[in-house]
């Protein structure tokens, strides 16, 4: 009984992580990735060089903490801040800590998949994820989308944790 509890709980906890739903263990997702992906987030936004008039799009924002960072840079300029995310609890989530930026239409937030990018074709001049592709359904048409919305010479930064790889990996 004991171990198909454990299995349980490590199934609910690793189908958060995939996808966070609104409950504990979405909640404890939410944590996990506040705890291990800001310091990635944070530094996509700073190998990206990004211009206060560049258009910026973060795949998989999680709680938001990329979007924050990029909104940071872009608010006194041209730019914005788009971001596409597949769950519904993150997505409103991130919402509310970037809220003055959404108020002030320099951040929009998609409840998305990366298949389906509901941007223009070249429309953003930075785009970065992080610890996010291996969770998308189709990689090949991921990238093709991608590829779609971003302007010659755009820059993407992919960050992750190769700990994770290699835990996920091992089990």
């Amino acid at each position: 009984m004991a171990e198909r509890i454990r299995l349980w709980v490590v199934e609910q906890a690793a189908r958060n992580v995939k996808f966070p739903e609104r409950g504990l263990f979405g909640r404890m997702a939410r944590t996990y990735f506040l705890r291990i992906n800001s310091y990635l987030e944070l530094n996509a936004v700073r190998l990206l060089n990004i211009k206060p008039d560049h258009n910026v799009l973060e795949i998989g924002f999680g709680p938001g903490v990329g979007l924050e960072a990029a909104y940071n840079i872009v608010k006194n300029g041209k730019g914005k801040v788009f971001g596409v995310d597949y769950s519904l609890f993150m997505t409103e989530t991130a919402r509310k800590r970037v809220k003055k930026g959404v108020n002030e239409n320099k951040i929009m937030l998609y409840h998305a998949n990366v298949s389906q990018i509901p941007l223009n074709t070249d429309s953003v001049q930075r785009v970065f994820h992080t610890n996010s592709y291996y969770y998308w359904p189709n990689l090949r048409l991921a990238v093709r989308e991608i590829y779609r919305v971003m302007q010659p010479g755009s820059i993407m930064v992919t960050t992750l944790n190769m700990n994770t790889i290699i835990t996920a990996q091992n089990r």
